[in-house]
């Protein structure tokens, strides 16, 4: 997190911040990209899946003063009846 966002992050958020903003900015970020692919294009274009959440978290988060290097997609689980249909 940026220094100078921090007094402002704390005041709203307290040290819930994480909470408050990471995890619904973050999960919004996924939802956005995932739905742009098919079910085999989220296995198949897993890196420009992965740059596209990168993308869409960081205009999400650089608001609040936070620095996102890094997404890795590193675990995925698929409904029973897709995993029985392929």
């Amino acid at each position: 997190m940026n220094p100078e966002f921090a007094i402002d992050a704390y005041t709203k958020f307290g040290s819930n911040y994480v909470e408050g903003i990471v995890a619904p900015s973050v999960a919004e970020a996924v939802n956005a990209a995932t739905a742009k692919y098919t079910i085999e294009e989220l296995v198949e274009k897993r890196v420009e899946l992965s740059d596209a959440m990168l993308d869409l978290t960081r205009e999400r988060l650089e608001p609040y003063g936070i620095t996102v290097i890094a997404v890795d997609i590193t675990d995925h689980e698929f409904s029973d009846s897709y995993e029985a249909a392929v």
